[in-house]
């Protein structure tokens, strides 16, 4: 977790008030994740940090590019990415745990990693269906939208089948009271 060290926030030296922080999210800092569904990005995270006595808030804000795929013709894509998202960390003596935006650290903590925070906003800002129609300038790749779409015309119905179908007849004749 070396490539991650500079997504950290050195809370122990941090004075009260407003502080600003900006990441770049690039395809190394994409590798560091197990199984992470980008490769490439050119995504720039903008943090707003409002420190207090007893807790933080981080005001998030994400814009830039990922390199996905397009689920309907599978060509690659530049997908837009934008987030704005605001998070609450509060100094806790119980042991360090998450809530839905709530995240809560050791009063004596030294520094925050905030890597994790930046990928699943990152992930969750991709929507869980992405084709070239949503990107600008981009159509499907029609070759392989043809292959796709010439059985089409060969389906059979659904009353055929069920015609085709001895469970269904047998079906069809039973009575109910």
């Amino acid at each position: 977790m070396q490539a991650l060290k500079q997504f950290s926030l050195p809370i122990h030296g941090m004075k009260i008030g407003f502080h600003d922080f900006t990441f770049e999210l690039t395809p190394a800092f994409f590798e560091a994740f197990e199984n992470a569904p980008i490769s490439e990005s050119r995504v720039t995270a903008n943090m707003n940090v409002e420190r207090k006595t007893d807790h933080m808030v981080l005001d998030i804000k994400m814009m830039g590019k990922v390199l996905t795929e397009c689920n309907r013709c599978t060509d690659e894509i530049n997908f837009p990415i934008f987030s704005d998202s605001e998070f609450l960390v509060k100094f806790d003596q119980e042991n360090p745990r998450e809530e839905e935006e709530i995240i809560y650290l050791e009063p004596g903590a030294q520094e925050f990693n905030c890597a994790k925070i930046l990928y699943d906003l990152v992930i969750l800002a991709i929507p869980m269906v992405t084709t070239c129609d949503t990107v600008d300038n981009k159509t499907c790749n029609k070759e392989v939208l043809d292959r796709l779409y010439q059985h089409k015309g060969t389906e059979k119905n659904e009353e055929e089948v069920e015609d085709d179908n001895p469970f269904s007849k047998a079906l069809k004749n039973l009575k109910l009271n």
